[in-house]
């Protein structure tokens, strides 16, 4: 078990940068969201009840919080008060990214290498922009109406609890 901790630890700090570019990528281009409505999402707590039974749910469960880590990031990017608190979203959020990239290798059956985990998140990048920019156009209407990106938004809220209680405990 130490050693696969270790070799996870590894592993991890190995695709950090690789991750940190697509996800500077993904924050610094704007792109129109092509997501469906938050509200029609399943959300993560069912997501999360589903994960033993298949793989692919836990792919689908780290894409969406490292869309909503990115999403984050972006939100509290622009404020100087908030600087290390976007960063540290940014930071989940590459490492949410890595791990889809890395469990759909897992599922299709091929080595997780560099070249193979670039190749998968290039496949993903689409659908992150787009899952992150559904998230941001929310926070955005939140703000124009209520005051706040998610505060008074009991989705928002729920989404942000379960993604930071998912990243908990895959980071004990």
């Amino acid at each position: 078990m130490e050693r696969q901790v270790i070799e996870t630890q590894k592993y991890r700090m190995k695709f950090f940068g690789l991750a940190t570019v697509l996800g500077v990528t993904i924050l610094t281009h704007s792109f129109p969201a092509k997501a469906d409505n938050p509200e029609s999402w399943r959300s993560l707590d069912s997501v999360i009840e589903a994960l033993a039974e298949d793989k692919t749910i836990l792919a689908y469960l780290a894409s969406r919080c490292g869309s909503l880590f990115l999403s984050l990031s972006k939100a509290f990017s622009g404020r100087s008060d908030s600087k290390e608190i976007s960063i540290s979203m940014l930071d989940k959020g590459t490492g949410f990214l890595v791990m889809s990239a890395s469990v759909n290798l897992q599922i299709g059956g091929e080595e997780k290498t560099q070249a193979n985990i670039q190749r998968q998140m290039d496949l993903e990048k689409d659908m992150i922009i787009d899952m992150s920019n559904a998230y941001i156009e929310r926070m955005l209407q939140n703000y124009k109406t209520q005051g706040g990106f998610f505060e008074q938004d009991a989705f928002m809220k729920n989404e942000i609890n379960t993604c930071v209680q998912a990243y908990e405990a895959l980071n004990q």
